[in-house]
């Protein structure tokens, strides 16, 4: 089944693990924010750039390069008839409104799931991974407070078209959520 969905959330709320179930239960492939940053970049994929936000290979200009190469990567997809999964923050609007558009272009169904969960928690992720050192993902606590200020609330995507689930729960329920949702929107 040909759409564009996208896992989105603050950092650390297991959007991520999310994305990868989507891909598996859609059999699609994942494109990540944080793997594309550094791609784009020349950065190593273990290598991390804890930087000030919105700041070195998180400013701007860069992150706008990131979502358009995502997207771009999504339309690959979609014009051969295959699901996508995009993983990343998606705190702007404009960023959904890019993937929104690419998958309206392409004629996929649109989804945004949107991961929640409780602060206590997305802090304790947050310093668990930074003490870990291994995820590919630079999101720490130290700017996790300015990253929750800046992120946009999803206001302008109602349902079918955004599903709020609760990283906590096992990404697959909340995978299997998504593709139900996206079934019915498909088989009419």
């Amino acid at each position: 089944m040909k759409a564009l969905v996208i896992a989105c959330g603050l950092m650390g709320s297991g959007k991520s693990s999310v994305a990868r179930a989507l891909a598996e239960v859609l059999a699609a492939d994942v494109v990540s924010s944080d793997v594309v940053r550094k791609e784009l970049t020349d950065v190593d994929l273990d290598e991390h750039r804890y930087v000030a936000f919105d700041k070195g290979i998180y400013s701007g200009d860069t992150t706008r390069l990131v979502y358009e190469h995502m997207c771009e990567r999504a339309a690959t997809w979609l014009k051969s008839g295959q699901p996508i999964v995009l993983d990343a923050c998606f705190g702007k609007r404009w960023q959904r409104d890019l993937a929104r558009t690419t998958a309206l272009r392409y004629g996929a169904p649109f989804l945004c799931v949107e991961v929640t969960c409780p602060l206590s928690e997305l802090k304790r992720r947050l310093a668990s991974r930074e003490a870990d050192g291994t995820d590919v993902s630079d999101g720490r606590l130290e700017i996790f407070e300015e990253h929750r200020r800046k992120f946009e609330a999803i206001e302008e995507l109602a349902a079918p078209e955004h599903l709020v689930v609760d990283g906590r729960d096992p990404p697959k329920e909340n995978a299997r959520s998504a593709l139900v949702d996206l079934r019915k929107r498909t088989s009419r």
